[in-house]
């Protein structure tokens, strides 16, 4: 048998989606239209200031809230981080300098962005 304490913290996130790489927003859209609540997070400036202005509603009525930053280890020293944009795929964007030199021999390469360090 399931204690009431848990049964009652599990509903209380039973509506809750997490949309880590929140991107173009589409997999937030998606969510949202289904009544979910979403906590989305995007570390690219210019997409979650899209994100901000696309779900204006979502966010004003409580239904949405985006965290903007990258998502880091939680030793991360620092309350930045480098961020690596690629110039081409808005959605190939990474903390990691490795993947990033990855991603730059496919693509037009990458600039880099300090963007706010979210701790996990």
């Amino acid at each position: 048998m399931i204690p009431d304490h848990a049964r009652a913290a599990a509903n209380a996130v039973a509506d809750l989606i997490y949309d880590v790489g929140m991107h173009n927003g589409d997999d937030t859209a998606y969510y949202l239209a289904k009544g979910f609540r979403v906590l989305a997070f995007e570390a690219h400036p210019d997409l979650a200031k899209a994100g901000r202005a696309r779900f204006a509603h979502a966010l004003d009525q409580g239904q949405l809230e985006i965290v903007e930053g990258a998502i880091v280890p939680v030793d991360h020293a620092g309350d930045d981080v480098t961020f690596f944009a690629n110039a081409t795929r808005s959605e190939w964007g990474t903390i990691s300098a490795d993947l990033a030199h990855s991603s730059d021999r496919r693509a037009d390469g990458t600039t880099t962005i300090t963007v706010p360090a979210c701790r996990s």
